[in-house]
């Protein structure tokens, strides 16, 4: 498989609806073995949803809403008084 710089963390290839039901029945059983296969951060495909990047880690989580942070912040911007 080719890495892209655009490509997602790899998740459970079951179909999204799937994925929507043992979440929804089985949220920390599921997620608990989703981060053991494949890393504190997965890809999840849930219909109506979307795709959605789990992050499984609170440390993981402050450091990807930092880097977002980072990247989509705009400059700011000089007032004149």
């Amino acid at each position: 498989m080719k890495k892209t710089a655009s490509s997602l963390p790899p998740g459970p290839p079951f179909p999204g609806w799937v994925q929507a039901a043992l979440l929804l029945m089985f949220w920390p059983r599921f997620v608990g073995a989703c981060a053991r296969r494949y890393g504190s951060v997965f890809t999840l495909r849930i219909p109506f949803m979307g795709t959605l990047v789990y992050l499984a880690d609170p440390a993981a989580t402050s450091r990807g809403c930092l880097q977002g942070i980072q990247r989509f912040s705009m400059p700011a911007r000089r007032t004149r008084c």
